[in-house]
């Protein structure tokens, strides 16, 4: 056994990656993504929810030093230089090398657990979720009684779209640790509201959220629940019509004939968007259709914007007769958007719009005739905005529609759109960069120059 004389703690705050995606300015939605129809190339968007949680920055420990002679110390030392150079997984295996010198050393255990918790941070802020998972469990086994080890494996299961598993992970939590004054047991309350609503359950949503404001100030969330119970009161006075993959609420007495038109628009588009994709998704989606004017009151959307995705697809109706060529694009483009959300989150909003127009059917000679004259306010991809729906001024996010159509379809004309689902697929586990080289075989900034040239 070696004789520690002494220990020395230092502590790092390691920013644990629990948000879905960049925010919205308000807080309260997560890669807003947008749809210009075809006469207006800036007019409809859509957004996802944010967690938002205010524990989203996690406060994580430094492995400790330990002052002790001998293969241990030099092991442990080791360890501790490859964690500073965030090689946590290299730094894991140095700590357990120690570990089988001395298997109930409590300071190695707990340091073997930050450094796979280290690993899983790591793999989150490249959202590669499944990854993080697995080293959080191996962070589990060295560190079980830490409660929020247990609230980040919540999240990770909640991410990777587990829900029924991240509800029970949850449940565990407040089981253990009622206070909900605790940090872990905030953290748990809130996130079981987000697992409920993503769940269907909307009333068990707010429930845990009133009991989570009833003690924590988040003005985000205060404004998210008051916005979700404006919808429900609208929504009760909605007709409702289905199929195996589709629920839909529309406004009969001032639409008839609209539920079963647009229904079957909807499974149009399931099955020949689906099939370009080759991506059939199993979860049912929800679908309404708002009367224009409150459309714009519920969701506070610019005058722009023309339909939403939050988790849900929300479309502004008015004299659908007359319309119905223009909200049958719409479908299409938002159940795109839809669609491309089951596959991976990782889609930036430029590829999103860009795709969603695709299966829209923007008239694309069109559009480019418009970008060739807007040719000195073409951006690059890299320092496009994460985000459409924030940008107030019109004429930019039509630009940035436009150059996200333009360069999309022409890795559609090139490559073909297998290529582009694959592409979605290798998103899943990697990031763009890697995605788009082992797609294509090019970095996206090659093809972006390529397709520069070509154009211009």
């Amino acid at each position: 056994m070696v004789k520690r004389r002494a220990f020395r703690t230092s502590i790092i705050m390691l920013a644990v990656a629990l948000a879905l995606a960049s925010c919205t300015a308000d807080e309260a939605e997560r890669e807003p993504v947008g749809h210009p129809p075809a006469n207006n190339p800036a007019e409809i968007a859509s957004t996802e929810p944010a967690l938002d949680n205010n524990h989203a920055e996690t406060p994580a420990t430094d492995p400790e030093t330990i002052d002790a002679a001998g293969a241990i110390r030099e092991l442990n030392d080791s360890a501790l230089k490859l964690y500073k150079e965030k090689r946590f997984l290299d730094a894991a295996a140095k700590f357990q090398e120690a570990l089988a010198l001395e298997p109930e050393n409590k300071i190695l255990k707990q340091n073997t657990s930050r450094a796979y918790a280290g690993a899983a941070n790591a793999f989150s802020a490249e959202k590669k979720y499944q990854r993080a998972l697995e080293n959080l469990y191996k962070a589990k086994q060295y560190s079980p009684d830490d409660a929020m080890l247990q609230v980040l494996i919540a999240h990770k299961l909640f991410y990777l779209k587990r829900y029924n598993e991240a509800r029970a992970e949850c449940e565990k939590i407040l089981e253990r640790n009622p206070g909900i004054e605790d940090q872990t047991s905030a953290s748990a309350q809130k996130l079981l509201g987000e697992v409920l609503l993503a769940l269907g359950d909307k009333y068990g949503a707010l429930r845990e959220w009133d009991v989570y404001l009833a003690v924590h100030n988040n003005s985000a969330l205060e404004r998210r629940v008051k916005k979700i119970r404006r919808e429900m009161e609208v929504e009760e006075g909605l007709e409702e019509r289905g199929s195996a993959r589709f629920t839909i609420r529309f406004d009969g007495a001032e639409n008839p004939g609209i539920g079963s038109a647009v229904l079957t628009m909807l499974e149009d588009a399931y099955t020949q968007i689906g099939g370009a994709l080759n991506y059939y998704t199993e979860e049912r989606i929800e679908v309404i259709l708002y009367p224009k004017q409150i459309f714009y009151s519920l969701t506070g959307s610019y005058g722009w914007v023309g339909a939403l995705y939050d988790g849900r697809i929300k479309i502004p109706v008015r004299n659908f007769e007359k319309h119905r060529r223009k909200i049958a694009r719409t479908v299409r483009h938002e159940f795109t958007h839809a669609l491309i959300y089951r596959i991976t989150s990782k889609c930036p909003a430029w590829l999103h719009e860009g795709m969603a127009q695709h299966f829209e059917g923007v008239d694309l000679a069109a559009a480019e005739k418009v970008l060739i004259t807007e040719k000195s306010n073409i951006i690059s991809f890299a320092s496009m905005p994460s985000n459409f729906t924030s940008i107030r001024d019109k004429k930019r996010v039509g630009r940035y529609y436009r150059q996200s159509y333009s360069f999309t379809a022409n890795l559609i004309s090139t490559y073909g759109i297998a290529r582009l689902a694959a592409l979605l697929e290798l998103l899943k586990k990697k990031n763009l960069e890697e995605a788009f080289k082992d797609a294509f075989q090019r970095s996206l900034k090659e093809l972006e120059k390529e397709w520069k040239e070509a154009l211009l």
